[in-house]
């Protein structure tokens, strides 16, 4: 039972999905360039509006964030191959930006968050996140700090220090 926990656990599930695509990104490219626009856009529409009304699309996991988020979040996912893969449309300033400090989101996401919930209900109680769209204003919450926190991690920490490091230790 513990491997069928640590095996079904969202985060192994999302990396498998993601290697998976990864992997056969030449034929999902093909199959999805084959898709209309439209299509797309319609399914994220209606998987926002089951997102909304907490309406579950995979209905064996318990946990909102299998049963409800990963489908729609896989959908946009792809989408965003089809754009920017399939339709050769350049890339936004803010998803470069994203990329670029994306080492220090992956290092400092979980601490924004918990740090965000704990002055959350230290300042308006321990209910404050009850309800599924109270978690839901908290991901861009804490999506909008993770960025700056990671911004400053990234240029004095990452960048900065890997200067230093340069300039100091490895003269040549």
């Amino acid at each position: 039972m513990a491997w069928f926990n640590m095996a079904t656990n969202p985060i192994i599930l999302e990396f498998i999905t993601g290697y998976f695509i990864s992997y056969y990104l030449k034929e999902v490219t093909s199959f999805i360039g084959r898709v209309r626009d439209s299509i797309f856009i319609s399914m994220i529409v209606i998987f926002l509006i089951l997102i909304y009304l907490e309406v579950k699309v995979l209905y064996f996991f318990s946990d909102p964030h299998m049963g409800l988020m990963f489908i729609p979040a896989l959908f946009v996912f792809i989408y965003s191959i089809k754009i920017f893969d399939v339709n050769k449309r350049s890339v936004p300033r803010f998803l470069v930006f994203t990329s670029r400090i994306s080492y220090s989101i992956y290092l400092l996401h979980m601490a924004v968050i918990f740090t965000i919930i704990e002055i959350s209900t230290q300042l308006f109680g321990s209910e404050v996140f009850g309800s599924f769209s109270a978690r839901f204003n908290l991901f861009f919450i804490s999506l909008f700090f993770s960025w700056v926190i990671s911004y400053f991690f990234c240029l004095y920490v990452e960048e900065g220090l890997s200067r230093k490091i340069k300039k100091y230790i490895f003269r040549l």
